[in-house]
């Protein structure tokens, strides 16, 4: 990141014609599609940071790149935004008991998720655990206790969206971005660049943290109904701080150098290797032998899409056919017209050159498919990866990592667009899931087509040094506990990661 005024490379200072748009504009109530929550975190934020943009220079570079941010949030009425629809934290219990903690002695889950910024989850995990005199146990257990941690954490907030995109109508797109796990929000810009300017990225982050005791910041609003713990779980309240230097602007130097460092290989906290590379670069990966079963529901579906064309290529067009009673002769239409005697309708037929046989079969064999694919409901998917472009503006990746057997997990697509990095593969292999029964894996991986998908963004720290962090995203499974039968896979659920490297193993 950048502050030495050499800022966003190619803006001028007078670029301003967009601000004073915005200055113009009435800000708007909330937009009903906004998160409610998700709302209330950026009002909250807009608040509490009054004070930052009075310091911007618009006159640089790079604050003329902070001062459009400062007018997209105007432009959107921001900070008229209600404060009252809030989520609340309900991971204390779980947290408690991934730590061995008890309820009279808390785990303070604020400072844990602090920590876990600056030294990753796992190191932080590690740090608690032996403050409050437990034994650190050994690297495995480690990495098993610290994805307990990482689950609680996420547990706590439910299934509450993530991120929203406020499409700007005069200027940039203004993005709202929470990640619980790692207790940020985000209000940013990012814009791609254009003939006259080159791509820049500008952020106003604040930490949204489960509530420390006799803490004053706190946010404060009534909950909506609907977003009540309906288990019993006890809910914490939220505070909000802007961060110390809340507000970061990444120049398109920043942004080039992010991409040319992204590549080589990263450890996380669990102890997996992850692999970067720019797409059909994967020389230093390790081999892998795995080989993909055959995936139920993904075969079905493309023998029923098979299916169907063969059926319309057997039936051909529909014809409306008529006989002539006097002379025999047939008169085929494709539209259906009356005529007069001596004509007699002699009803529909198909065009096709299947027969009657062929096309029952066939039909027969489509029902069952239909039937099959219904029992298994509908799946949530990943998001869609944007596309490519020619521009660089989104590169597509080769992405992997070490799963906890040795072999190696690679996503079907990876993208990097700006300091953001998205994939998602297909879950087919066992050793792809290990915290389940051996016949409830079974039947994911030959008859549901699991998802996972990862949302993560490049950082860099305080001393200059890049990491990634972000998520992990799997579906929840249900299954009857007696016949082990899975009956559905649902509602997403993340699990923090952060990665980081040795310096000496990033691409050339």
């Amino acid at each position: 990141m950048s502050r030495s005024g050499q800022g966003v490379s190619g803006l001028r200072a007078g670029q301003l014609s967009f601000a004073v748009i915005c200055l113009a504009a009435a800000a708007a109530p909330v937009r009903a599609e906004v998160p409610p929550h998700l709302a209330s975190m950026a009002r909250m934020l807009v608040t509490q940071s009054a004070g930052v943009f009075a310091a911007v220079d618009p006159d640089t570079p790079e604050g003329w790149a902070e001062t459009t941010l400062e007018q997209t949030i105007r432009s959107a009425g921001v900070q008229r935004w209600s404060a009252r629809n809030l989520p609340e934290w309900t991971g204390q219990e779980a947290l408690n008991k991934a730590l061995a903690a008890d309820s009279e002695t808390p785990v303070d889950a604020a400072a844990l998720v602090t920590a876990a910024r600056k030294t990753g989850l796992r190191q932080a995990v590690a740090d608690y655990l032996d403050d409050s005199g437990q034994e650190v146990p050994p690297d495995s257990a480690l990495a098993r206790v610290t994805a307990d941690v990482g689950a609680a954490l996420v547990s706590g907030y439910q299934d509450l969206a993530r991120s929203y995109v406020l499409e700007g109508t005069e200027g940039p797109d203004l993005e709202l971005d929470w990640t619980p796990e790692a207790g940020l929000f985000r209000l940013q810009i990012a814009p791609p660049g254009d003939a006259y300017t080159e791509p820049f990225l500008t952020a106003l982050s604040g930490s949204v943290l489960p509530a420390v005791e006799g803490s004053e910041d706190l946010i404060t609003g009534t909950v909506a109904e609907g977003d009540q713990p309906q288990d019993g779980r006890a809910a914490t309240a939220l505070m909000l701080l802007p961060l110390p230097d809340p507000l970061k602007t990444l120049d398109a130097e920043d942004l080039r150098e992010i991409r040319r460092s992204v590549f080589g290989e990263w450890a996380a906290d669990d102890g997996a290797i992850w692999y970067i590379h720019p797409t059909g670069s994967r020389t230093s990966e390790p081999d892998t032998d795995e080989t993909p079963q055959e995936n139920k529901t993904a075969s079905a579906l493309q023998r029923l899409n098979a299916a169907l064309a063969e059926l319309e290529s057997l039936q051909g067009d529909k014809r409306y056919v008529w006989v002539n009673t006097e002379t025999g002769e047939r008169d085929e239409q494709e539209k259906f017209r009356r005529k007069k005697d001596p004509w007699d309708y002699a009803g529909e037929e198909l065009s096709g050159a299947g027969t009657p046989d062929e096309i029952n079969a066939l039909t027969a064999e489509i029902s069952r498919l239909k039937a099959t694919l219904e029992q298994r409901g509908e799946v949530q998917q990943p998001p869609e990866l944007d596309e490519p472009t020619a521009d660089g503006r989104v590169v597509a990746l080769d992405l992997s990592y070490t799963r906890t057997d040795g072999s190696l997990a690679r996503f079907n697509q990876a993208r990097l667009a700006g300091n953001s990095l998205t994939g998602t593969r297909t879950l087919r292999e066992a050793a792809d899931i290990t915290d389940l029964p051996a016949t409830v894996v079974s039947q994911l991986i030959s008859g549901w087509s699991p998802p996972e998908w990862v949302e993560f963004e490049l950082e860099v720290d305080e001393t200059g040094n890049l990491y990634v962090t972000g998520s992990v995203f799997r579906l929840h499974v249900t299954y009857n506990a007696d016949t082990r039968v899975v009956s559905s896979i649902h509602t997403a659920y993340a699990r923090p990661v952060r990665l980081t490297r040795d310096p000496d193993k990033k691409a050339p």
